[in-house]
């Protein structure tokens, strides 16, 4: 049912606030369900995406970071990595270093070097050498670039294009 409304009445919503308010809605319906962490982070996602485009990026870095995805069983791993990709770069934003550290160390090593996550590698990499930038760890950011270059030069054309 949460599914239908956010594919299908989500849209038909004439305006941004009503849109705005639904998705609220149907987080609210979905906050602490198990069998609907999906639907809550896809909720979630939404409602920061809309946050981040009236540019309260503060507001959505705070709300995205109340959700622990990595513990959703019920996600496939690229959402999980696509979701935390999204937090880090909301906190990257913030020049949150701190936390960017805290959310890199959720995805694991096996987790980014998984086939077809080839673009998610690279992202996760460059927020990495800012983080390397600006804690002036040299060798860090040198390794983090010999990782997006390996992924490239291992990658299909898709990624390079």
């Amino acid at each position: 049912m949460i599914d239908l409304c956010m594919n299908t009445f989500l849209g038909q919503l004439p305006t941004r606030e009503e849109k705005f308010t639904f998705l609220q809605s149907l987080r609210e319906a979905c906050e602490g369900k198990m069998f609907l962490e999906r639907e809550y982070a896809q909720c979630t996602r939404k409602l920061i995406e809309m946050l981040e485009e009236d540019g309260k990026t503060d507001e959505a870095a705070l709300t995205i970071q109340e959700i622990q995805i990595e513990t959703y069983g019920s996600l496939k791993n690229q959402e999980k990595v696509d979701f935390i990709l999204y937090q880090m770069k909301l906190v990257l934003q913030r020049n949150d270093y701190v936390r960017l550290q805290i959310l890199s160390r959720k995805i694991s090593k096996k987790a980014i070097n998984e086939k077809g996550l080839e673009s998610q590698k690279v992202q996760y990499f460059t927020f990495l050498v800012n983080y390397f930038i600006n804690e002036k760890e040299v060798m860090d950011v040198a390794k983090s670039y010999q990782t997006i270059f390996e992924t490239y030069s291992k990658a299909d054309d898709a990624l390079r294009g």
